[in-house]
């Protein structure tokens, strides 16, 4: 099992050729693009349009991925409508040579809160890879919250976990629970009110990391400043923000079309 995950980890876009297949040119001039800070990366998450993609697109972009890690952990996202169905792509993430899978934390508004943490205690378990946790739901009582999800921080076989739920105070109390897995901040105009964090886990990372790792190493508010311009240029906070990470990559010849999922069910007709 891999240790923490810290630093500059990239939720990847999916790169689409024409035919709509993960474009294997596109997703490795990609990984060389964002190589230089990044310290993990994470394919078919929420920018990488992972609910929407097909499983044959998500195992091919998987593939691809390790192909071109060159030793980056490699944690794909994991969105699927049941346990069994999490299971057989964690397996297969296995056998593709993934080093984690990105899941998905239900809403924690209390009620069903010791029901999920059970769960999660399964799927640890159960899991060939270890987990690395995705947080974005906004409900419930904070403290209710922070205590949730340091309970399943500690779970056997997690390696970090992506916290997006607008709330930095929450970042900011798992950082003091001494957790043995890592904490990330996963909005870009939050990194400078999360101090502590572990690392960043931000869409902009596809763009610019750069920046992102400068604001890691050396955290201001000039900086946050600039970051905050960047995803207004970028239109990242769009409901389709990666649609727009896409033209940009496409325009700067990182991928060769800025096809979306939502395209092509459009086109093809899925519903």
């Amino acid at each position: 099992m891999i240790g923490r995950i810290e630093g500059i980890v990239v939720p990847l876009v999916t790169p689409l050729a024409e035919d709509f297949r993960v474009c294997e040119l596109s997703v490795q001039r990609l990984i060389e693009s964002v190589r230089p800070h990044a310290t993990a990366l994470l394919p078919a998450l929420s920018s990488g349009e992972g609910g929407q993609l097909k499983g044959s697109q998500w195992s091919t972009m998987v593939r691809y991925t390790v192909r071109y890690a060159n030793g980056l952990p490699v944690c794909p996202g994991v969105i699927v409508d049941t346990d069994d169905e999490l299971m057989a792509r964690s397996r297969l993430a296995a056998d593709i040579g993934a080093a984690g899978i990105t899941v998905v934390v239900p809403p924690l508004d209390g009620t069903d809160t010791e029901a999920v943490i059970e769960r999660f205690r399964r799927l640890s378990l159960a899991s060939p890879l270890p987990l690395f946790l995705y947080h974005h739901g906004n409900e419930g009582d904070t403290d209710a919250v922070v205590q949730a999800l340091s309970h399943l921080c500690q779970l056997p076989h997690v390696l970090g976990i992506k916290e997006s739920s607008r709330r930095p105070e929450i970042v900011h109390a798992l950082n003091q629970c001494a957790l043995p897995c890592s904490v990330l901040q996963g909005w870009e105009d939050l990194l400078w009110q999360s101090p502590g964090a572990d690392g960043h886990a931000v869409a902009l990372a596809n763009l610019e990391i750069g920046i992102c790792a400068r604001m890691r190493s050396t955290p201001s508010e000039p900086v946050q400043h600039e970051i905050d311009r960047l995803c207004e240029h970028y239109r990242l906070f769009d409901d389709d923000w990666y649609a727009s990470i896409k033209r940009e990559l496409h325009r700067r010849g990182v991928l060769s079309t800025a096809l979306t999922a939502g395209a092509m069910h459009a086109t093809l007709g899925v519903a």
